[in-house]
């Protein structure tokens, strides 16, 4: 592709310049003023981004960074978030009710009942008359276990497992369940912060820790709800690069700094997450790219927006431009 010989050749330029000029002028990273962005931003300071979505196809993006925040505009900077590596993906069930109603009963592996308190509202199925029904699932930390924060809750245990439950309409969809997750593993569901789906109020959640002020930042998740596969998808970014391109790309006021910023400060971000952490090296898993460009083009197509995409994950390829992945991607760029 032309494209692709063009990147090859500036890379080559840039290399063989620095080497030229090795003694005299130090290697850096290149910069927004070496790169002119700062010089056309001057020119066109309404030129930041603004109106471009960029989707990120990655390891996810922290959503609660200072530089990820807000928009030039003081909009929302992350607008959506969806794991296609199945990492974060939970299976729910219809919960089971002990006799008096009141709690969600799990039985743990070794076959031993525990209760929960149920979100406020939350009834039993006999009760027909809410229109509802309860689901429970369960995170196991272990998820998390090659992330910078393994002991997702600090306790000094890492195979906790938590317990989430959804409640759903029977005559809504998606966009209309609730889910709860039990954080601070108190086994009590009405305590816990209500979360829908991230694109609708950009709900996020940390979990409980015992000495926050001894760990780093903890990681944000945000829930995706899908009922007809009674899943939950918690999605986070456990690699940090996603986050490290996002700000990169799109960064505003970085660390809290006015002036620090990506390339394009005025756009806003999907996270697509890619790479499975509990896999060697954060691999992807089978169709995610596809299903990552996939959903992108259709976001693009029902909110009338441009989407610009980024993917930092290559693949192997005996003959370059006959993958799968390409060969794929030439179809949707016709299409």
């Amino acid at each position: 592709m032309f494209i692709d010989r063009r990147i090859v050749s500036v890379a080559f330029c840039i290399c063989f310049g620095a080497a030229a000029l090795a003694e005299d002028i130090p290697w850096t990273q290149l910069s927004l003023s070496t790169s002119k962005v700062d010089e056309h931003r001057r020119a066109n300071p309404t030129l930041d981004g603004r109106g471009i979505v960029i989707a990120v196809l990655d390891t996810g993006v922290e959503m609660d960074v200072p530089g990820l925040m807000q928009t030039t505009t003081g909009e929302m900077k992350v607008i959506d978030v969806q794991d296609f590596s199945t990492q974060g993906d939970i299976e729910i069930a219809r919960a089971l009710w002990n006799d008096a109603g009141d709690r969600i009963v799990h039985y743990a592996a070794e076959g031993k009942p525990e209760l929960f308190i149920p979100p406020e509202g939350a009834a039993a199925p006999e009760e027909k008359s809410s229109g509802s029904t309860v689901w429970f699932g369960r995170i196991e930390e272990k998820v998390f276990q090659n992330s910078s924060v393994p002991d997702i809750n600090d306790n000094k245990n890492r195979k906790d497992e938590f317990a989430i439950c959804v409640v759903s309409r029977d005559d809504g969809s998606d966009d209309d369940a609730i889910c709860y997750v039990d954080t601070n593993l108190n086994r009590d569901f009405s305590d816990d912060k209500p979360l829908k789906n991230y694109k609708l109020a950009y709900d996020r959640f940390t979990f409980a820790r015992r000495e926050p002020e001894k760990q780093t930042e903890p990681i944000t998740c945000a829930v995706n709800i899908f009922l007809k596969k009674r899943i939950v998808s918690i999605h986070f970014d456990d690699g940090g690069h996603g986050t490290h391109v996002a700000g990169i790309a799109a960064g505003h006021k970085i660390l809290g700094q006015d002036g620090f910023d990506g390339v394009a400060p005025g756009a806003k971000v999907i996270s697509l997450k890619l790479g499975h952490n509990s896999l060697a090296g954060g691999a992807t898993t089978t169709g995610s790219k596809q299903a990552a460009f996939e959903y992108a083009a259709k976001y693009a197509r029902e909110n009338n927006v441009t989407v610009v995409c980024n993917l930092s994950y290559g693949v192997g390829s005996i003959q370059e431009g006959k993958s799968d992945i390409d060969e794929f991607l030439d179809k949707l760029m016709r299409e």
